[in-house]
């Protein structure tokens, strides 16, 4: 008989485990949770614990190994392929994201189009009013080839409007984090802010843009006047395939293939002039990494050495 918790939360700074309990028990005051910052605190009350929420790079191969009830991880970041790699990860245990659709943020035309495959919408729409849960077959899908299209996600801006702060495609910031309002400042995917390397205003959804620009706008309320101007990367992991992206293609003339495709393991550079402006790799970290530094700087590259993989990328200047 089950006597431990259902539902384990292991929290964070942003994302507290008190605040978390608070809010859940308000809605469910009867619900079997255990909630702690904790990892190792957590990992005593594994036992009887259908549900796991807590950060991706929480779980491991003994936290699955102490949870023989498991059916449900939550990942309250994204990057969910670690979990979805790690040996110990039972077939029947459901892995979702807070951050992998974003919500009402996503197409509702394209999000509405892939629900219409299934058939079932009013049934999911009459399940989540109930707040329930439920895992049926969807036979129109069964063998068949399905297409996910990615559209991003739009800012929500609402609260920043109501303050009367500038707003076009997010939070309009200079490259100190300030907004309209020089007494308010705003970092992460919600702003629109310039980047002084691309001469242009971008809006990134990238969490290592998120973590520069908060620490750039902390610096500069501290009265240390600090420019946001990092190179951006992205990355993503597609099955055994890990796709790396460095600088943004926008302005780019040309574009140089390194590598044959066919290898599974090539980068793509895109170049303005000579200037490096981006690069996609495939497999291919070393070439991601030289990018970094070479788009940074400016560099101006030798395209014949470009061109030739032999020749490692930080060399074909």
């Amino acid at each position: 008989m089950s006597t431990g918790p259902q539902i384990v939360y292991i929290g964070a700074p942003e994302a507290d485990a008190s605040t978390f309990e608070a809010r859940i028990r308000a809605e469910i005051p009867d619900i079997q949770l255990f909630a702690t910052n904790d990892r190792a605190e957590a990992m005593h009350h594994l036992a009887d614990a259908h549900g796991l929420i807590a950060h991706h790079f929480q779980f491991d191969e003994e936290m699955l190994a102490r949870a023989p009830r498991l059916r449900w991880i939550q990942s309250l970041t994204t990057g969910t392929d670690a979990i979805l790699k790690l040996n110990r990860l039972r077939d029947d245990v459901t892995v979702t994201s807070t951050r992998g659709m974003h919500g009402p943020q996503m197409s509702e035309l394209v999000f509405l189009l892939m629900l219409a495959l299934l058939r079932n919408f009013p049934k999911m729409q009459r399940n989540q009013a109930a707040a329930i849960w439920e895992r049926w077959p969807q036979p129109l899908l069964w063998g068949k080839t399905v297409v996910i299209v990615g559209v991003g996600a739009i800012a929500n801006t609402e609260l920043a409007e109501g303050a009367g702060l500038r707003c076009d495609n997010g939070i309009w910031v200079d490259e100190y984090c300030r907004t309209s309002d020089p007494a308010v400042y705003a970092a992460g995917d919600c702003t629109n802010h310039p980047s002084l390397r691309f001469g242009r205003r971008v809006r990134l959804e990238s969490v290592d843009n998120a973590f520069e620009q908060s620490k750039a706008a902390a610096l500069n309320m501290l009265g240390r006047p600090t420019a946001h101007d990092r190179v951006p990367w992205f990355w993503s992991d597609q099955f055994d395939n890990k796709m790396l992206i460095v600088g943004l293609t926008h302005d780019h003339d040309s574009q140089v293939v390194r590598g044959d495709p066919r290898s599974r393991s090539f980068s793509v550079c895109y170049l303005k002039g000579r200037e490096l402006q981006a690069v996609e790799a495939i497999n291919h970290s070393k070439d991601y990494m030289a990018a970094r530094k070479l788009i940074a700087d400016r560099a101006a590259m030798d395209l014949a050495r470009l061109a030739d993989s032999a020749v490692a990328l930080k060399d074909a200047v």
